[in-house]
């Protein structure tokens, strides 16, 4: 206990109230449980919902973790649980896991992989204990360890450096009907999309991206931003998260109206590049296409993750 109080009022900046730092502690701990009972607009499975879902930080456990890691976790898990599951030592990195895992699930804050962050280093004690156990197979079981060691080792290295976006294979090749915000669009395409603007020697260009960057800071050249329900022409650039809550079901369709259209490019993982012809008829255009059936509200082209969507 001495040693919790110590910690805090060093994080804290060592004030010389020494009951400052537990103030604001308890302080932050209420906002939270009052942001908790009001509940936060979160993104999953190509709905918006003010609750979330509670299979989403399970789905996000599935999909943003190596399988490789994933593999060597459940064979932790079934050692512990068949050899080990009266000895404290093994238990408790089982047990921390399963409670910061069940904690989020009841949360109505669901926004992304970094609210169970904690769990990692737990599930890596676990991930462990099961490359030890395939380490005193005979060899086939360390045949396999290496491999899997190649694979997370690959993993790493082909993603560097978007390692945010990262998705692995459950998520199919469109992870972004599955998840957005913080899991895969935090606004680090950016300085991507302003290189590549240039290149196509791009003048004006309206921007609805994630996050709070002055983008004329970044190189961006005249812009203006897409507002919503507002339709535009020229160019334009949009992130995959403010595209999943805007072009979702009321209220959340102000930018529905671009889905009539097919984008340019791709811009690094995370930003569509559109360009609307000022003679074309947007108003016509979406109307034409408004009445077709929105199938990324419906499927994920995520392999045993798509049952998830349809309902």
């Amino acid at each position: 206990m001495a040693a919790f109080g110590v910690v805090v009022w060093v994080v804290y900046g060592c004030p010389a109230d020494a009951l400052q730092p537990f103030q604001q502690l308890w302080a932050g701990v209420q906002e939270l449980v009052q942001h908790n009972a009001r509940g936060h607009d979160s993104f999953f499975c190509g709905q918006v919902n003010h609750e979330g879902h509670w299979l989403f930080f399970p789905t996000v456990l599935l999909v943003k973790t190596p399988l490789p890691f994933l593999l060597l976790s459940g064979v932790g898990l079934l050692i512990v649980l068949g050899r080990h599951r009266r000895e404290w030592r093994y238990v408790v990195p089982l047990a921390s896991v399963v409670a910061i895992l069940a904690v989020a699930i009841t949360s109505r804050i669901r926004l992304g992989v970094r609210y169970i962050l904690p769990l990692y280093p737990m599930l890596a004690m676990v991930a462990g204990i099961g490359a030890g156990c395939l380490f005193m197979q005979p060899m086939k079981g360390r045949l396999v360890l290496a491999v899997l060691i190649i694979i997370q080792l690959t993993i790493a290295a082909t993603n560097f450096p978007n390692y945010l976006a990262y998705f692995n294979v459950l998520a199919g090749t469109e992870p972004e009907r599955l998840l957005v915000d913080s899991d895969l669009d935090w606004g680090q395409d950016i300085n991507r999309v302003a290189s590549d603007l240039r290149t196509r020697g791009i003048g004006r260009v309206f921007a609805a991206l994630q996050g709070n960057a002055d983008l004329s800071r970044h190189g961006f050249p005249a812009h203006g931003d897409l507002d919503w329900h507002q339709r535009a022409t020229g160019w334009i650039v949009i992130s995959l998260t403010q595209w999943a809550f805007g072009t979702n079901r009321p209220p959340f369709d102000g930018y529905a109206w671009l889905k009539a259209f097919e984008p340019v490019a791709t811009i690094g993982k995370t930003v569509r590049l559109y360009y609307v012809d000022p003679s074309h008829g947007v108003a016509a255009s979406w109307a034409t296409n408004a009445a077709k059936p929105d199938q990324s509200l419906h499927s994920v082209q995520a392999f045993a993750l798509s049952h998830f969507c349809e309902e």
